[in-house]
């Protein structure tokens, strides 16, 4: 007969278990064993006690035997046997035993023959000695006890060593192998850690097995990223050839207002993104770092703003809403991303909030920012994830509740947030909707970013810009009543030609600020060229919907000249200089507080300033006769000695050297007024 075939995890289980638990039962009948051996022992003490009782009577009856006087001999044991509950004595005084031991009774009687002693001979007979098993409260006591401690070590035992019978091949032979199995046939589940409570053998055995799935699993995606590439370098070239078209034919559009003007911009300028991206990504040599990322920072609330429009336009059609809130904090707030991926990251998000809603429903982006995060959040009424599948939504292939989903896009934002140091969480209910949180840490807003618009009373605001729009936000934010109390005037431009003239006219105002505009209809010159024609860069802000340009990036650093994307416009803080009675620059945001509250209480007005390219952007509105107060070491290996010259060239007088070294360390050079400690002067 052919034997039946086992497993192997039954045949280890089989010869392991059977040899732990013979052990078991081995062990068991050696406690067995000690437990009769103390049992005997309980006997032996049995049999002197009643040794040591009978002993008296034993005595009396051979001393009443040798004076006959066998009567009181019978009395003497009837009275032992009243008073004695434990066992009965009966003389058999002719009699004669071999036997001197307990002899039991089934079921608890015994029977002991105590044999008397002799004198020259002569035999007195023995004691029958009865008893019962429970009449004996010490005998009982003591098995009842020994009975007990059997059946604890029996229980332990079995508590221990039979369930090692199963446990140990399980844990160090079975599981691993069927682990092993299912990395094999299912290589998804390898997504765990290595148990490092395996034995070294087999962790060897299990990394080697995830190495070669891996392997096999990048060979897989190797060979299909190169089929894919193929097609998308295609895809890619055969969208370039209109986007060029596309691209030379909007520059004409001057009669479309300005609002749609940049969505049409914005939106050929993505397709064209994502044809670049095909190309870069999936060139032939097929070098996995093919595409370079550029980082920088970014107005986040500039940058949402962008996406949403563009996602309002695209659900037009629909009963969609989608909102946009900004904090009143968040305005300002820059993070360090590649702008392209950011943008193509925040658009498959709202996508797939979008897309999960069924007829109508509501997408809202919510923008906020804490002391060093910044939080965007993506929150639909859409058919919700099942609890039990959300954590499936995070692999790719998989999406639920939608009728065209590839899955592709979540793990893409993934991998993306983590590539910008940030982090992520993902809520949902079913039926109720979805909301996905971004947590992104704050940058240092860029150093061509201007936060706001600074203009001291007195002053003249210039706008130039062939967009109406721009010119009656500007005239609400500057109403009369601002205009009158500051002395403020606004003077408004649309064409170059109007601004040139007014340049050139010996009247003008010093402390004229200019705000133009990048791109002017019909004219081949730029906000930025005419500036730099005019000598007014150092005076003039660039508002544009063009801020993510590199090379106007490049030129605004180059001319020193701040940019302030045009949608900021409307919500940029104004800052209206006063005459001050001192400036007080220093990185140390602790010790300008100081300075600060010192000079409200006793009614000085202060500017302060952490940054010198802030300063630097607005020094020459000053009077030229302003206290300067400035720190020795204002960061970024930059000397206030240093910068006190550039004023002083620029015919500031009274500029003091505020440090916490030794004042005699320095040698006052002839363009500072003292040098003095960072006590506040007042």
């Amino acid at each position: 007969m052919i034997p039946k075939k086992q497993s192997l995890s039954t045949q280890i289980k089989k010869v392991i278990g059977n040899r732990i638990l013979f052990c078991s039962f081995a062990f068991m009948f050696i406690i067995l064993a000690l437990t009769a051996y103390d049992l005997s022992v309980s006997i032996d003490q049995l049999r002197a006690r009643i040794n040591d009782r009978v002993k008296p009577i034993e005595d009396f009856t051979i001393g009443q035997v040798m004076i006959d006087n066998v009567r009181t001999i019978d009395l003497k044991i009837s009275s032992f046997n009243d008073n004695n509950s434990t066992f009965k004595i009966e003389w058999i005084p002719n009699g004669n035993t071999t036997y001197n031991s307990i002899m039991w009774k089934l079921p608890f009687s015994w029977v002991y023959d105590y044999k008397l002693g002799n004198i020259a001979g002569y035999s007195f007979g023995y004691f029958k000695v009865t008893g019962s098993f429970l009449s004996d409260k010490t005998l009982v006591y003591d098995l009842i006890i020994r009975l007990i401690l059997l059946i604890i070590f029996i229980l332990t035992i079995l508590s221990i060593l039979y369930p090692l019978a199963k446990k140990i091949p399980e844990k160090l032979f079975i599981d691993p192998i069927n682990r092993f199995i299912d990395l094999i046939s299912n290589p998804e589940t390898e997504k765990f850690e290595i148990s490092k409570m395996l034995p070294i053998e087999l962790n060897v055995l299990e990394t080697k097995i995830l190495t070669l799935l891996n392997q096999a699993k990048q060979f897989e995606r190797d060979k299909a990223i190169i089929e894919l590439g193929h097609l998308a370098t295609q895809v890619a070239h055969d969208i370039r050839s209109p986007l060029i078209v596309l691209n030379i034919e909007t520059v004409d559009l001057f009669l479309i207002p300005e609002k749609k003007r940049i969505a049409i911009r914005n939106a050929i300028q993505r397709v064209n993104d994502i044809a670049n991206n095909l190309l870069s990504l999936y060139k032939k040599d097929n070098t996995k770092n093919s595409s370079t990322t550029f980082f920088s920072s970014e107005p986040v609330a500039i940058m949402l703003d962008s996406i949403v429009s563009e996602k309002r336009i695209q659900a037009s059609n629909s009963s969609i809403q989608i909102n946009l809130v900004i904090a009143q904090n968040a305005y300002t707030a820059f993070i360090n991303v590649d702008i392209t991926e950011f943008k193509r990251t925040l658009s498959n998000i709202i996508n797939n909030a979008i897309e999960a809603i069924n007829e109508s429903g509501i997408v809202t982006v919510k923008l906020t920012k804490t002391i060093d995060k910044i939080i965007i959040d993506v929150i639909d009424t859409g058919c919700g994830i099942p609890k039990d599948k959300l954590h499936l939504v995070l692999e790719e292939g998989v999406s639920f509740g939608k009728k065209s989903g590839s899955g592709l896009g979540l793990p893409y934002a993934i991998n993306k947030i983590y590539s910008w140091g940030g982090d992520y969480s993902l809520t949902s209910d079913l039926e109720e909707g979805t909301h996905f949180e971004i947590v992104l840490p704050q940058s240092e807003p860029a150093s061509w970013f201007a936060h706001n618009i600074t203009i001291p009373q007195n002053s003249t605001l210039v706008v130039l810009d062939d967009d109406e729009s721009i010119h009656n936000i500007l005239s609400q934010r500057f109403s009369e009543e601002i205009t009158e109390i500051n002395k403020i005037s606004l003077i408004h431009f649309y064409t170059p030609e109007e601004l040139i003239k007014y340049c050139k006219k010996s009247q003008r105002n010093m402390n004229t600020i200019f705000l133009l505009d990048y791109e002017l209809a019909d004219h081949n010159k730029n906000g930025l060229e005419l500036a730099e024609m005019l000598s007014i860069t150092n005076y003039s802000i660039l508002a544009t919907s063009r801020y993510e340009d590199i090379k106007i990036k490049e030129t605004c650093l180059k001319l020193k000249m701040k940019m302030m994307p045009k949608p900021f416009v409307k919500i940029a803080f104004i800052n209206i200089l006063k005459k001050v009675d001192l400036i007080f620059i220093d990185d140390d945001e602790s010790m300008t507080d100081i300075w600060k509250d010192k000079a409200k209480l006793v009614g000085k007005n202060i500017d302060i300033f952490n940054n010198i390219r802030d300063f630097m952007h607005i020094f020459h509105l000053y009077d030229k006769n302003t206290l300067i107060y400035i720190d020795s070491s204002l960061g970024e290996n930059l000397k206030g000695e240093d910068f006190a010259k550039v004023l002083y060239d620029h015919h500031y007088q009274n500029i003091i050297l505020a440090t916490g070294y030794d004042r005699e360390s320095f040698k006052k050079p002839y363009w500072l007024k003292d040098v003095v400690d960072k006590y506040p002067p007042f």
